[in-house]
């Protein structure tokens, strides 16, 4: 046992056991940003899909029972695996600077970009805004967001719920222009990182093949804007009005 553990704490604590870390805790997040913008895209359909989607996931959703108790486990194993990702990353950076420049996960393999050499800056400015929009829109909205009607009567199986209004909330925020621009500006961030990561753990999945690389950083990139143009498009279509 004690042998077992001592190996355990090496592998984590090795350069290939950090980049596996790092990788697993970047794949959950690679789904989850994905999963996450289209629910949030349904606001496109108008206030009660999105305003019952939300009620749906806390209350009565077909995974989730009346608790929500499954809702807070998924906040925190997503905050487990963020903290995985930020350890790993500022580990890594550790031994570069005390070894030689190395980069995340197998990036021997692909060509320097502008995502990749600064991959460490558009990572902490992700974490720093990962902060605020818990804030603004599960923690504190009351004082995050501006002003709206907080809850909205809506129908479910017949019976008519007062629920919150997630639409009403998300529009009146992005109704101002600071809040809209950074929102934006954030997004811009997250592809910038995707477009590399992305490539990088599919690399350290194994799959790096010379022939393939190419067309691995295709995927990356092409999943990078899709992410952008999906979560960029709510704040840009309330600021110019298209959603009131």
């Amino acid at each position: 046992m004690t042998a077992a553990i001592t190996r355990s704490k090496g592998f984590i604590n090795s350069s290939i056991g950090l980049k596996a870390l790092m990788a697993a805790s970047g794949l959950v997040y690679v789904g989850f940003v994905f999963v996450h913008m289209l629910g949030n895209l349904q606001i496109f359909l108008g206030a009660e899909a999105i305003n019952v989607y939300a009620y749906n996931l806390h209350h009565t959703g077909p995974m989730l029972g009346k608790s929500g108790a499954v809702v807070w486990g998924a906040r925190i194993f997503l905050l487990l695996c963020l903290a995985i990702h930020v350890f790993t990353a500022v580990k890594l950076k550790k031994q570069n600077w005390q070894a030689r420049p190395q980069k995340y996960a197998y990036s021997h393999t692909i060509q320097a970009t502008i995502a990749s050499r600064y991959m460490g800056f558009s990572g902490l400015l992700i974490l720093v805004f990962i902060v605020y929009h818990l804030l603004h829109f599960t923690f504190m909205p009351e004082r995050f967001a501006v002003a709206y009607a907080p809850t909205m009567e809506h129908t479910i199986h017949g019976t008519s719920v007062a629920m919150h209004n997630v639409y009403g909330m998300v529009v009146a925020s992005f109704q101002w222009a600071p809040v809209a621009i950074f929102y934006i500006v954030a997004q811009v961030l997250l592809a910038l990182h995707l477009s590399h990561a992305v490539a990088s753990v599919i690399q350290t999945l194994g799959f790096d093949q010379e022939s393939k690389r190419a067309r691995v950083q295709q995927i990356s990139t092409a999943y990078a804007l899709l992410i952008l143009v999906g979560n960029a498009s709510i704040p840009l279509a309330i600021l110019t009005g298209l959603l009131q």
